[in-house]
């Protein structure tokens, strides 16, 4: 069997492993505990989020948002749109998959990228002043305060209510202290707002 621009199947199926390799294996690194299966693959022109499966004991806790906000920060380095196709069959509704990724700024557009079966894009921020900003706030991710905040907080997915702000601010207060070299005037409210949306 052969595939147009390759020599072999072998050939392909090596690309296709490199491609799916260097985004796929830093997020398994920093959320193997919580992650049951994955499959992100970097192409030339995009990213494509084929699933993210989080283990059932994990599930509710703020680590699906946390893998998003990790996956758009590569795509705004890279300034690659990522696509997608929610679907059933992983334990969440593809309706309920839906409001997911829209929530982290996903879209339906007829606008996609040819040679792809895509149902959703959304497309790399544009390069502003707060990249230190996103620095600060992705390298934070795997720092342990993270992992209290439901036991601190109980209901702090829920964005009106007083747990979620002081689990917002709690964050960004470790985040301070972490990090004290920043220029924290500039970047606080950028990093402040990232941590809101990936909580809620």
């Amino acid at each position: 069997m052969t595939v147009k621009g390759f020599k072999n199947l072998d050939e392909f199926l090596l690309e296709s492993w490199k491609e799916a390799t260097t985004l796929m294996r830093d997020i398994n690194k920093q959320f193997s505990n919580v992650i049951q299966d994955i499959d992100i693959r970097e192409h030339k022109d995009v990213i494509d989020l084929n699933f993210i499966v989080i283990k059932p004991e994990y599930r509710k806790q703020g680590y699906f948002d946390r893998i998003m906000e990790d996956i758009i920060f590569y795509s705004n380095k890279k300034q690659k749109p990522i696509i997608l196709s929610p679907e059933d069959g992983y334990g969440t509704p593809g309706d309920i998959l839906e409001k997911m990724y829209m929530k982290h700024g996903f879209q339906f557009s007829d606008d996609k990228p040819k040679l792809y079966a895509v149902q959703m894009i959304r497309y790399p921020d544009k390069l502003h002043e707060s990249v230190i900003g996103d620095e600060a706030y992705f390298n934070a991710q795997t720092d342990a305060y993270w992992d209290d905040l439901l036991n601190k907080f109980p209901d702090y997915e829920k964005a009106d209510s007083e747990d979620h702000k002081e689990a917002v601010n709690y964050i960004l207060g470790q985040m301070k202290k972490q990090y004290d070299e920043l220029e924290w005037e500039e970047i606080e409210a950028d990093v402040k707002s990232k941590i809101s949306d990936s909580l809620k």
